[in-house]
């Protein structure tokens, strides 16, 4: 349950990031570009809460879930995928689109964009281990410009015993 309960949360800060964005920027930048089918992840059912923040992710392009046509919503989110979600949300604000072409490892595209572009300030030893929510936390905030993410002021400095880094997330 505890990894569930991860993945959720950074579901979430995925969806709380894109609402920071001002929503005329985000009516230009961030469109869908791909149509959700209802039970297209044999792991996701309609009546999960969540649901709508896997649809949206989908559509936009930020996460495509497994092969298995599976999302994996209680499973862990890597930092490889964290980098991703960072790079595509970054290429789509600044650029109007996120055009990669995945190499060897399939994730190295994302990383060496991520490095250029300042949202990967410390190298992670292991790019398939599992993001903590403080990591994923520091790499999203990178992916926009300090002045397009609004505190929202709902978590108290300090409220989450594992994000500890008021600096960057809070």
């Amino acid at each position: 349950m505890k990894k569930g309960k991860r993945l959720l949360a950074i579901l979430l800060s995925a969806a709380m990031m894109l609402s920071a964005v001002p929503a005329a920027a985000a009516m230009e930048v961030f469109q869908a570009v791909q149509a959700y089918t209802t039970g297209q992840f044999s792991d996701v059912e309609s009546s999960q809460w969540y649901e709508q923040s896997v649809q949206k992710a989908y559509e936009l392009g930020l996460m495509s879930g497994d092969p298995s046509g599976t999302f994996r919503p209680t499973g862990q989110v890597t930092l490889a995928e964290t980098v991703t979600v960072a790079a595509r949300i970054h290429s789509l604000a600044t650029t109007g689109a996120e055009n990669f072409t995945q190499g060897e490892p399939w994730y190295q595209v994302y990383v060496d964009y991520a490095r250029q572009n300042g949202m990967l300030t410390v190298e992670p030893a292991d790019y398939s281990k599992a993001a903590t929510r403080l990591e994923f936390a520091q790499i999203l905030a990178k992916a926009l410009p300090a002045e397009d993410l609004t505190a929202i002021n709902q978590v108290a400095d300090g409220a989450i015993p594992d994000v500890a880094d008021d600096q960057s997330v809070y």
